[in-house]
């Protein structure tokens, strides 16, 4: 195949590599679909968000298919007066 996907074990989330064209890329974190954004959020984001005040830099890069949720993950589906959805608005809270 030309994209394969090797997960990280189950239950597991890091560690996980995409392979292309003979390439491996490493990626600290791979979700499934479905996967609750808290889930992502508590995982991924909020160690990072905790370490902006200890003076580090953290990117945090939604990558995928066109119409995946990108945009909605990061924080489209932000309501003022509603719970925190999306990653900004969840670090912004």
């Amino acid at each position: 195949p030309v994209l394969e996907c090797r997960a990280p074990a189950a239950g597991s989330s890091g560690d996980a590599t995409i392979e292309a064209n003979g390439r491996t890329f490493p990626y600290d974190f791979v979700y499934a679909p479905g996967t609750a954004e808290e889930r992502l959020y508590d995982e991924c984001v909020a160690p990072l968000v905790e370490g902006l005040f200890k003076g580090y830099n953290a990117t945090v890069l939604a990558y995928g298919q066109t119409g995946s949720g990108k945009t909605y993950t990061m924080g489209t589906a932000y309501t003022p007066g509603a719970p925190p959805q999306g990653v900004t608005p969840r670090a912004m809270a």
